[in-house]
């Protein structure tokens, strides 16, 4: 599978987007940032984030089905913790290794299952009572 390559944007900055330190309140962004899940990051919300790469462990073809159960195991048992903790959200951040970078089709493939793995049935918010 090929991907094209990413739209690579010129942005200079000659000032900062929050001048006033008075002005720097966690959860708030001067452009709040909508996730297709329908979390506004930036928007007031103060959301939980989880950390993580894998343990130590050798990356290559023959070890990927590992390589997912790591990630699959230790998002859903996040996302599972934070239903029971009633969170209005999670946000998760991973390590890509060095052999995610070097095989492109191995990271995407992480980010596209990781973006899917623990959703509702049914959108945000859904089986909790």
């Amino acid at each position: 599978m090929t991907y094209p390559a990413p739209k690579i944007i010129d942005m200079r900055f000659t000032e900062l987007a929050i001048r006033r330190p008075e002005d720097l309140v966690f959860g708030t962004a001067p452009k709040p940032l909508a996730t297709r899940q329908g979390m506004v990051i930036g928007g007031g919300q103060v959301y939980p984030e989880l950390n993580f790469t894998l343990p130590t462990m050798e990356i290559m073809a023959g070890t990927m089905p590992e390589v997912r159960g790591h990630y699959r195991q230790i998002i859903e048992g996040a996302l599972k913790r934070a239903v029971e903790l009633e969170a209005p959200g999670v946000v998760i951040e991973f390590e890509n290794l060095p052999p995610m970078t070097e095989n492109p089709a191995w990271g995407i493939e992480r980010t596209l299952g990781a973006a899917h793995l623990g959703l509702p049935p049914h959108g945000p918010g859904a089986g909790r009572g």
